[in-house]
């Protein structure tokens, strides 16, 4: 029986309320970046960094112009709902155990719906499967919702610094 409403998985992937549970595993998929979605995961990034800071600085994004070819040798990541991308998250090898966790971003409508937990957690095992012993991520002082998301997520604050938070996590061997 119709009842006017569409049905349940469409309001996960499309609602903007707060009250719904996190986005279901059936709706939300979480794959390796491919160059075929290399604007539509370009626009979602500088579209939350243009929320964010009201204006973006092009020289500060050039990693976004090929992310295939810069992120060769980590690990980039996109969330898909009904095949448009709703997430993105990046590791980046820094060293013999340490890699780098940026490009975390996920669309203004998805915001407190899981996505930003499952591709941390995608990223933290494909960092951990590779030998990775610790990841380190960094954002501004100033972005509250970022530092209580590493917080939350097992992330110590390693240290402040010109205006930037710097943080740590261990992974076990």
């Amino acid at each position: 029986m119709a009842t006017g409403r569409p049905p349940r998985d469409s309001l996960i992937c499309q609602s903007h309320e707060k009250n719904i549970e996190s986005m279901s595993h059936v709706n939300l998929r979480i794959i390796p970046f491919e160059s075929t979605w290399q604007d539509q995961a370009r626009l979602l990034v500088l579209t939350g960094l243009e929320e964010h800071w009201g204006k973006l600085a092009p020289s500060m994004n050039r990693d976004l112009e090929d992310i295939e070819r810069h992120y060769a040798s980590g690990r980039f990541l996109i969330a898909l709902c009904r095949e448009q991308i709703v997430g993105t998250g990046a590791i980046v090898p820094e060293g013999t155990d340490i890699m780098r966790l940026v490009r975390m971003s996920v669309a203004k409508s998805h915001r407190r719906m899981g996505v930003a937990t499952r591709l941390l957690a995608s990223l933290l095992q494909w960092a951990q499967d590779e030998g990775c012993r610790n990841v380190v991520c960094e954002t501004t002082d100033t972005w509250a919702d970022a530092i209580g998301f590493y917080l939350h997520h097992g992330f110590a604050i390693a240290e402040r610094r010109d205006g930037e938070v710097h943080f740590v996590r261990h992974l076990r061997p």
